[in-house]
């Protein structure tokens, strides 16, 4: 008899359960002597329900479907994977990242442990955060370094942000009339609109563009004017001398400057 590699059994169930007598498939199957001998020594093949393969398997071998047909094989460990092949067992294990170290950065792992790892910590500015975890209403954050950040505290109501020069920290105060402004306060914000003045100069009300205009006192008749550093110096220029009245008796008048000082 021939020794067959591809056996097929009949797939209809060998007793009829309406006649209880085996099936018409398996008395034709068995009444055919050349599909009855087997060959062991030869994988049934896959088609038929077997592997195709007569190799034994080592631990951990599985069976991998390869293009049609089937391949002894183990799994492969992959980057950060161990696997452990035993009598009927494979051990997967993470040989990864465990925990990690986030260097000079600030943050640190909160649970340095296997699946998602928690951060904790606060980034620092070098790393582009700020180094701060908590703020009051109204600071300000500024350089306090080339790789640091400070906190500015507001301070009382009234008070301005003043710069502290290149390289220095920036600070709160007062607004300094003769050093933290700059330009001429014209009339129509409260100031003169002038900067220089000369000696004996008065600012005099000029309704045309409603300024104020920068002048001197001018002297009428007998009077002299001396414009002096921050002052104004006004006299008379009157006749000075003793005068005899034609009264009767007469009297004697002296005049000083054009003022009389006495009349004797």
């Amino acid at each position: 008899m021939a020794s067959l590699t591809n056996t097929r059994f009949p797939t209809s169930p060998f007793i009829e359960p309406v006649t209880g007598r085996p099936s018409r498939e398996w008395i034709v199957w068995l009444q055919s002597p050349q599909f009855v001998t087997l060959n062991l020594s030869v994988a049934l093949a896959i088609d038929s329900g077997g592997t195709g393969l007569t190799t034994l398997p080592t631990n951990g071998q599985l069976l991998i479907g390869n293009n049609n047909a089937y391949s002894l094989n183990t799994l492969t460990a992959g980057t950060g994977i161990s696997v452990t092949n035993g009598p009927g067992t494979i051990t997967i294990a993470n040989t990864g990242v465990l925990s990690f170290s986030a260097g000079a950065t600030g943050l640190t792992p909160n649970t340095p442990t296997t699946g998602a790892v928690v951060l904790g910590g606060v980034l620092n500015a070098a790393s582009g955060g700020t180094g701060q975890s908590s703020y009051t209403v109204g600071d300000l954050l500024f350089a306090s370094g080339t790789t640091a950040l400070s906190k500015l505290p507001d301070v009382a109501t009234g008070n301005a942000l003043i710069s502290g020069g290149v390289g220095v920290a920036p600070s709160y105060g007062k607004i300094g009339l003769t050093t933290h402004v700059s330009g001429i306060l014209p009339v129509a914000n409260g100031g003169t609109g002038d900067s220089t003045y000369t000696n004996g100069q008065l600012l005099i009300g000029n309704t045309t563009g409603n300024t104020l205009t920068k002048a001197t006192l001018t002297a009428g008749s007998n009077i002299a004017i001396t414009n002096g550093t921050g002052s104004i110096a006004i006299a008379t220029t009157g006749a000075t001398g003793s005068f005899i009245s034609a009264n009767t008796p007469p009297l004697t008048v002296t005049v000083v400057n054009g003022i009389i000082t006495s009349i004797v």
